[in-house]
């Protein structure tokens, strides 16, 4: 995996005792579509929106219309979301009362 994220330039890695995967964009400008994609992500919401003749209702199907339509809305929202929208800071563990070393269950709040 990190082989193909640093073919794609979105990490880079250092050699020796201090060195280690490191992100070569920031991540203010680094988007989840460009990791899924150098990830190797190639999925799609529905077969028959890529794969022709797969299905023979396609033409006349509503279905088909609105599955194109989810893919492009999740793809679209894929590109628009950067890795720093989902970037944790210490601040911010702190203040949702997590303990050290348990940032992997943090609360999670949901309005209905």
């Amino acid at each position: 995996m990190i082989h193909r994220l640093k073919k794609a330039g979105i990490v880079s890695t250092t050699q020796g005792r201090n060195g280690g995967v490191f992100l070569a964009k920031t991540p203010e400008k680094l988007s989840l579509w460009e990791v899924l994609q150098a990830a190797g992500f190639n999925s799609t919401v529905a077969e028959c929106i890529h794969l022709p003749g797969i299905c023979k209702l396609t033409a006349f199907c509503k279905v088909h219309c609105f599955w194109i339509s989810q893919e492009t809305q999740l793809f679209n929202a894929f590109k628009e979301k950067m890795i720093a929208d989902f970037a944790f800071t210490a601040d911010s563990i702190a203040a949702n009362n997590v303990p050290k070393g348990n940032a992997g269950n943090i609360p999670i709040k949901i309005d209905v």
